[in-house]
């Protein structure tokens, strides 16, 4: 089907569902026992979050996104007031919070309870409303934005067999096919998850969770074990090269796609960080890809994300007018933004990471840990609780010893690096932009 008439389908599917959408029943199914455990962590704030990590990502389970939406929905239908929150879905974990004034805990309290109650008080077509939503961001994914499309791309060639070879986001059919009383009876299991609490928690708020009983808790552990074990063998088409048109952009895109390794460590998370470093020297501000969710490197060991990309996008084009010649073609462009890529890999391969890029890489990491404290004297933002809590509940899922960010040397970052980022071990994808008379690249 063409992506566009898909995109349509799919469209029509949730402006249908929500006009259907009936009224949210207005209480919630009382929790069973709750399968998670409660952290509390106290930082210097005006607000609080509480943050809830689901087993089950993209990777591990194709309906994970559309639980936790409709978890999300179901939530704000019973908590109204309590507008500040939102979800992440990454790999194999999917990540719920909701943020509340230190003196309105009792929101929060409120809210979360929704989050962890098994069943939902959403009707059917509410069900559907929520189903059709996961479904066009899949599409979004699987065709629209370039970095998506050369990430779900990637995906697919170097995750067959390996267990992730879906889109960014899943199948969009295979999303917007989900039944409803399918995701009713997925909602009405007791859910296995982890909980954090994190800002100016009131001390009535951890008397208010205490039935929520740490004691429960599941085993939580990385759902990606079985694809790790088929990544071991590494990639078998690495150095392979696919090439499609993309109507919606105006230069080319080109992608070095890598199997990350099956057991990541610190080392190799702090080569990717010196990687970043060095692309964002070498390349400048000037086409970043950011935008287009390309960034230079796309990766992230919290997100347990299995495939490394490096992003490179071509130059502008210029207007052409009749009478001048046709200039070089889009296939040339993209020809010489791969060598840019192969040029980035080549040094990262050859030249060790210095003193000064593997002390940077180590503060990049803290933060992304959500670990770095705030300058004395100052509260963490509102806006900024959400991420924190979601970088420590992802971090605890992943099994890298921290100890050793602070001990582990040169040689062991550039030996990760050379181990796994050699140009000879991608896979190439590239994305074009369509044929037009009035536009070229300067050159032969």
């Amino acid at each position: 089907m063409d992506p566009r008439c898909r995109l349509g389908a799919v469209a029509l599917t949730a402006w249908l569902a929500s006009a259907a959408a009936g009224q949210v029943a207005a209480s919630a199914t009382a929790p069973a026992a709750l399968r998670s455990a409660v952290q509390f962590v106290d930082e210097p704030s005006e607000s609080v979050v509480l943050a809830v990590a689901f087993d089950g990502g993209h990777d591990t389970d194709p309906e994970a996104a559309v639980l936790a939406e409709c978890r999300l929905r179901a939530a704000r239908s019973l908590v109204p007031t309590a507008t500040a929150c939102g979800h992440r879905v990454v790999a194999d974990t999917a990540v719920l919070f909701v943020v509340v004034a230190a003196g309105e805990w009792q929101l929060g309290e409120r809210f979360l309870r929704a989050l962890l109650a098994p069943g939902s008080p959403l009707d059917d077509d509410s069900l559907r409303l929520a189903i059709a939503h996961c479904a066009l961001q899949a599409d979004d994914a699987a065709f629209l934005y370039p970095g998506d499309v050369l990430a779900s791309r990637a995906r697919a060639q170097l995750g067959a067999g390996r267990g992730f070879a879906a889109p960014l986001r899943g199948e969009p059919a295979v999303v917007a096919s989900i039944d409803p009383a399918r995701v009713r009876a997925r909602l009405a299991e007791a859910p296995s998850c982890s909980v954090l609490v994190l800002g100016s928690v009131p001390p009535k708020l951890r008397e208010a969770l205490a039935d929520v009983n740490p004691a429960a808790l599941l085993p939580v552990a990385s759902a990606r074990t079985s694809g790790d074990a088929a990544r071991a063998a590494g990639a078998t088409t690495a150095g392979e090269s696919a090439t499609e048109v993309h109507e919606r952009i105006d230069a080319p895109f080109v992608a070095a796609a890598f199997l990350a390794p099956p057991d990541v460590d610190v080392a190799f998370v702090l080569g990717l960080q010196v990687a970043r470093a060095r692309a964002q020297k070498r390349f400048g501000a000037l086409r970043s890809g950011v935008l287009a969710h390309a960034p230079f490197v796309a990766w992230s060991w919290l997100a347990g994300e299995p495939v490394v990309l490096f992003h490179r996008r071509g130059p502008d084009p210029i207007q052409r007018l009749p009478q001048e010649p046709p200039g070089r073609p889009a296939t040339a462009v993209a020809a010489a933004t791969r060598q840019e890529l192969v040029a980035l890999l080549e040094d990262l391969c050859r030249v060790p990471p210095t003193q000064a890029e593997l002390a940077a890489a180590r503060a990049a990491v803290q933060v992304e840990r959500g670990c770095e404290p705030m300058p004395a004297g100052r509260a963490t933002p509102a806006a900024m609780l959400p991420g924190r809590a979601m970088a420590r509940l992802l971090w605890a899922r992943r099994p890298t010893a921290v100890a050793t960010l602070d001990t582990v040397d040169a040689a062991a970052v550039h030996a990760a690096m050379v181990a796994t980022l050699r140009p000879e071990r991608a896979c190439w994808h590239t994305l074009l932009p369509a044929p037009r008379s009035d536009r070229a690249w300067p050159g032969r």
